[in-house]
């Protein structure tokens, strides 16, 4: 691999403000060339932004709007969303559909 080819993708990174993670140079003996740019070890990763998991009610919900859009059987879609009146249930008539719990 090209040292130039790092150091450009390295400084469009930075420009960019983004993380800079460099795995390895390339070659036969990979372990024998390192991971080093510059005498310096680039780990950078992104950071991580902490978002709340949606609950099971409104990705219930979620699967049954997006299955309403489907073109086959809205009536069915209808029928589920009835059932999500408990889990069991819901879960229940989602076989039927092909789809795994």
């Amino acid at each position: 691999m090209k040292p130039e080819w790092v150091h450009n993708i390295r400084r469009q990174c930075k420009k960019a403000r983004l993380a800079f993670f460099f795995k390895q140079w390339g070659g036969v003996r990979k372990s024998e060339t390192g991971r080093e740019l510059d005498g310096k070890t680039y780990s950078e990763f992104p950071a991580r932004n902490s978002i709340e998991a949606p609950t099971l009610e409104n990705r219930r919900i979620v699967f049954v709007v997006e299955l309403k859009e489907q073109p086959f059987a809205p009536t069915l879609a209808h029928k589920l969303g009835d059932a999500m009146q408990s889990e069991n249930d819901f879960f229940a008539s989602v076989p039927a559909l092909g789809f795994a719990h």
